[in-house]
């Protein structure tokens, strides 16, 4: 028995949190007025506040969590990978709400001009993402944590693209970080690399949802972040894809020989071509396998019976395999779910989504002007 750390505030103890007295609606019905504005969050529908799980503690009691004393405490000198892992990873989730001085969108100067920064917005995605990919980095450096030990490292190109280099930490932990903006159709980031490269368990994958502080204006805010084992990733990529003969994942050829520039770590998805005859034919010959045909490895051996599918049947090459929206891995999919109901700016972050993609101009002009305070005053961007 013993207290974990709060998963509400994430152990902060406070945070943006749907306001208690309307329970988010930003409404507060009184006599004659139905639609009332709540008098505590203003009609936001959420405010910053003391955790209400919580209580501002930072944590809560857990009948299954281990006392303080029982805690893995014991110097720099003795840390592990997984050490690095653990701690690098409560550092990363610190990162939710806070701010990226890397970029700023200047407010609309008027609800016409609103509307048009609504439809580009999403053009700002690669670049503020890799801004926030590449300054993450710098933010792990900034933590005194790892002073004596070693120092991140951003490799691009390279997998991961964050890197923890000591002369004393192997095998070498890393994070492949990528950014996501949620006001986009999906999360467009891929993952193709092998299962065989994180048999250690080295490496995790984290993700961070980013809008900027007031929707389409002002500076990248992190909305929220999910960080998982990157073999887990490969692995439930693996188990969605793969269903021979119609659909095949293979790994790399052994490129080890080869040099660093020159290795393939990243797996490909192939699509059945063939008629119906040779998919009987091909059906057969998998059922052949016995007994853990569909059942994917990546083991020389049973990747050596995919590709004699290859070798005697058409295939097509998925350009489309690995995305990340697509794998269907559960703490990313709950992920997912958890920032399309995150209530921002009085909608869900969902709820933004659909009127920015599907509203008509009106709505999304009278939205914007009235959440935002956007109004034509007869100013120009041009100076």
């Amino acid at each position: 028995m013993g207290f974990e750390r709060c998963r509400k505030c994430r152990g902060k103890g406070e945070g943006i949190f749907d306001c208690q007295n309307c329970s988010g609606t930003g409404r507060e019905p009184k006599e004659g007025k139905p639609f009332g504005q709540c008098h505590t969050c203003y009609g936001d529908g959420e405010y910053e506040q003391v955790c209400p799980a919580c209580f501002g503690l930072g944590e809560i009691y857990s009948p299954t969590a281990l006392p303080d004393d029982s805690k893995y405490i014991d110097g720099l000198e003795t840390m592990k990978t997984s050490d690095i892992i653990n701690i690098a990873t409560e550092q990363l989730l610190n990162l939710e709400s806070r701010e990226f001085d890397v970029i700023t969108v200047s407010k609309p100067v008027s609800p016409d001009a609103a509307v048009n920064l609504a439809k580009i917005i999403s053009k700002l995605s690669p670049i503020v993402g890799n801004l926030i990919e590449f300054h993450t980095c710098d933010y792990l450096n900034s933590q005194d944590t790892y002073a004596e030990l070693g120092h991140w490292v951003r490799q691009d190109p390279g997998f991961p693209d964050t890197i923890f280099v000591s002369d004393e930490i192997t095998p070498t932990p890393g994070f492949e970080i990528k950014a996501w903006f949620p006001l986009a159709t999906e999360i467009t980031a891929r993952f193709k690399d092998s299962q065989n490269h994180f048999s250690e368990d080295q490496t995790y994958v984290a993700m961070l949802a980013w809008l900027p502080e007031y929707l389409i204006f002002g500076k990248p805010k992190v909305i929220d972040i999910v960080i998982v084992s990157a073999m887990s990733v490969a692995r439930a990529r693996d188990l969605h894809y793969h269903r021979p003969p119609d659909y095949i994942v293979l790994e790399p050829e052994d490129t080890t020989l080869r040099t660093g520039n020159l290795q393939q770590t990243n797996t490909n998805g192939y699509k059945f071509q063939g008629t119906q005859e040779q998919f009987i034919e091909a059906q057969q010959l998998v059922a052949s396998w016995q007994p853990h045909s569909q059942e994917y490895s990546p083991t020389p051996e049973y990747q050596e019976m995919l590709r004699t599918l290859i070798a005697r049947y058409p295939y097509r090459l998925d350009t489309n395999f690995a995305k990340m929206d697509r794998i269907v891995h559960p703490q990313i999919e709950e992920f997912k779910t958890r920032v399309h109901n995150t209530r921002f700016h009085g909608k869900t972050i969902g709820a933004w989504n659909k009127l920015l993609s599907k509203g008509n101009e009106s709505e999304i002009l009278i939205a914007l002007s009235d959440t935002f305070g956007i109004s034509d005053d007869g100013d120009t961007a041009v100076e």
